[in-house]
């Protein structure tokens, strides 16, 4: 899924709420800033649809959510590697993090920047 989000010269979110719902064509219009969030799967068995958005769209910015439940998984390193070799920046996202005590969190924290590193993320 996606949705594209508009901002004003003053960075205020212009279609906030559906009272001010518009088309993405005068959305677009309204706007000093455009941002277009891409909701892509992230299990494998929905891979074309990744590789999809990932080429489609030609996103700025990839969000890679680690879930601190389940940790690194294939998915993950798959998808760190698709962004990598797209060129895309990747933003890693520890979530679900109140499932996990401070120990467990602070090891995926370091074991998540150890992936990007091996990716050539920044």
């Amino acid at each position: 899924s996606q949705q594209v989000l508009g901002f004003d010269g003053a960075s205020r979110l212009l279609n906030w709420t559906e009272e001010l719902a518009r088309t993405t064509s005068e959305l677009c219009a309204s706007s000093s800033r455009v941002m277009t969030l891409l909701d892509l799967c992230g299990e494998g068995r929905f891979l074309k649809t990744t590789l999809a958005g990932l080429t489609a769209h030609a996103p700025d910015y990839a969000l890679l959510c680690v879930g601190a439940d389940v940790g690194i998984t294939a998915a993950t390193r798959l998808h760190a590697l698709l962004a990598a070799g797209l060129g895309v920046p990747v933003v890693a996202l520890l979530c679900k993090a109140d499932v996990a005590d401070a120990t467990s969190l602070g090891s995926l924290a370091e074991a998540t920047l150890r992936l990007l590193a091996e990716c050539g993320l920044p």
